[in-house]
């Protein structure tokens, strides 16, 4: 992504690799359209990964405490024009609901992990089930 967090019409292979991966190890159906949690997964996974990792220089703009939310709304807006992603709901339900064959290609590719970089990867999947649980608990209370 450029610095400004623009959309643009494609991602790089690491930048829906992230998407995807994080995805189809966590398990989960849906992210809000705000995209904390995706961004809080990736700050995980910057704090984690090998530095000679080929995801380390695209989460830098993701992790920015400025501009990193823009960034992976920008992600999941592509994904959407690409039909990986769909959006539900409306306002505190607005979500993104991933196309059911998308994460099964990224569940395939998450088996397959590098040894050095797998752990780093499941610990930012149980941040993103663990901060998707909270905000289901504040929808539910919305």
């Amino acid at each position: 992504m450029g610095n400004s967090g623009e959309n643009k019409s494609s991602l790089t292979l690491a930048e829906e690799a992230t998407v995807g991966l994080l995805l189809a190890l966590s398990e989960v159906g849906e992210l809000p359209a705000r995209p904390w949690p995706l961004v809080a997964a990736c700050q995980v996974l910057t704090k984690r990964l090998p530095a000679a990792s080929p995801y380390s220089a695209q989460l830098g703009l993701a992790t920015d405490s400025v501009r990193g939310e823009s960034v992976v709304a920008a992600w999941m807006l592509v994904l959407a024009e690409a039909g990986s992603v769909s959006s539900r709901g409306q306002m505190a339900y607005a979500a993104w609901i991933p196309a059911a064959g998308w994460i099964e290609g990224w569940k395939l590719a998450a088996d397959n992990l590098p040894r050095d970089e797998a752990q780093a990867w499941i610990a930012a999947a149980q941040t993103l089930t663990r901060t998707l649980s909270i905000w289901r608990n504040a929808s539910s209370a919305a």
